[in-house]
């Protein structure tokens, strides 16, 4: 994962909002995660330390603030962060958000490129199992495959440090050439016996970039279909200067829950009230 940025409050925001949406109101709470890119469970938000001006670095400081909101959120992102005590000093990572913030019992699979921070993670989440290196090597030994027998909601996040449509490194970058081995990987997700979405995160792109980006998951949203499968792909770009921004490829088979986390960004990033 890149510093903590802007770029992960709409991770988290995606992330939160869909697992809120999958789970609903009468379920048990347990989510299966599929994770490529790890981080420690809190590590300081470098870029906005130095920088309040940002988005994600107000609502940290708000949310911290002796007389600021407390409880009663209209997204699930806010709550999570609230529960935690996200900071700028201490920024939690999504499996973090997911089980201490919106209160789910995580199963599943994690990809940790260090070592080190793989053992930390292994102590903090016994519930997911943890390979250190690659997700690039994980995918080829079937680690991030589902369990046959998956019957809770999933979600499967990646994010990447941008995209690139020439190269094949194994590194923290996403390439077209990857595109295969994430069909691969999400194909035994798409069963309809559970809910679940795919999202893919990129960082810092220009309007090139992202457009090939987006080229990209639609591509892999065409090749699953074409394996039989029928999914949605849908995109959110979170602007940071007139020329980059973020962006999010969401593909699940419900295109309701897609659209749905789409108006709800759209909500939160404009201001709106949410429905």
């Amino acid at each position: 994962m890149a510093k903590v940025n802007e770029g992960n409050l709409l991770q988290h925001f995606v992330e939160c909002e869909a697992a809120r949406q999958l789970i609903g109101p009468n379920s048990d709470k347990n989510l299966h995660v599929a994770f490529t890119h790890g981080m420690a469970p809190f590590e300081p938000a470098e870029d906005i330390a130095r920088s309040h001006g940002d988005v994600l670095g107000k609502i940290l400081i708000s949310l911290q603030a002796p007389n600021g909101p407390q409880g009663g959120y209209p997204f699930a992102v806010l709550g999570a962060y609230q529960c935690v005590h996200a900071s700028v000093a201490q920024y939690p990572n999504s499996a973090v958000l997911l089980r201490d913030g919106l209160g789910l019992t995580l199963h599943g699979v994690l990809c940790e490129s260090q070592d080190a921070i793989a053992t930390m993670l292994r102590a903090w989440f016994p519930g997911i199992a943890i390979q250190a290196g690659s997700w690039r090597t994980a995918a080829r030994n079937g680690f991030l495959n589902p369990p046959p027998s998956l019957r809770v909601p999933w979600l499967f996040s990646m994010d990447p440090y941008t995209y690139h449509e020439v190269g094949a490194k194994d590194d923290g970058d996403l390439y077209k050439e990857d595109a295969g081995a994430i069909v691969t990987i999400l194909e035994p997700y798409l069963k309809p016996t559970a809910a679940g979405m795919a999202s893919i995160f990129c960082y810092s792109m220009d309007d090139c970039h992202s457009g090939l980006f987006e080229v990209f998951m639609r591509g892999i949203r065409d090749a699953l279909n074409s394996r039989g499968n029928t999914v949605d792909a849908q995109f959110i770009r979170m602007p940071i200067s007139p020329t980059k921004q973020h962006v999010a490829g969401l593909i699940a088979r419900d295109a309701c829950l897609l659209r749905g986390i789409l108006k709800r960004w759209d909500e939160f990033w404009r201001g709106g009230e949410p429905s």
